[in-house]
């Protein structure tokens, strides 16, 4: 994972400020998806779900880590995207794990 300290997250900033406003107007850019494999890998919200690294680790360095996740994914490139790019969608979920958690959804609640 990713740390989450403030010298860390700048650089991702500049990193993403620099390539939102290299690729903005590209014809092809329709969303901006924030991470491929991280939420996969993970695996938040599922005790032993993921590939298994959450078992190293106590309960605070998971939340520690989980919250340096949504700091990049779902505040500072959506803050990015919007800033740079408005009118252009982000997700932080690639469009096939979007369509996965509402298949994954659906069927736990029947």
């Amino acid at each position: 994972m990713y740390p989450g300290d403030e010298a860390f997250l700048n650089s991702v900033r500049h990193e993403a400020i620099d390539n939102v406003k290299r690729l903005r107007n590209h014809p092809s850019i329709v969303l901006w998806c924030g991470n491929n494999e991280i939420d996969s890998a993970w695996a938040h919200y599922i005790e032993n779900g993921g590939w298994g690294w959450k078992k190293d680790y106590n309960a605070e360095q998971r939340e520690r880590i989980w919250a340096d996740y949504e700091a990049i994914f779902h505040d500072l490139l959506p803050e990015v995207v919007e800033a740079y790019a408005p009118g252009t969608d982000y997700s932080a979920f690639l469009p096939y794990r979007i369509a996965d958690r509402r298949r994954k959804t659906a069927c736990s609640s029947v």
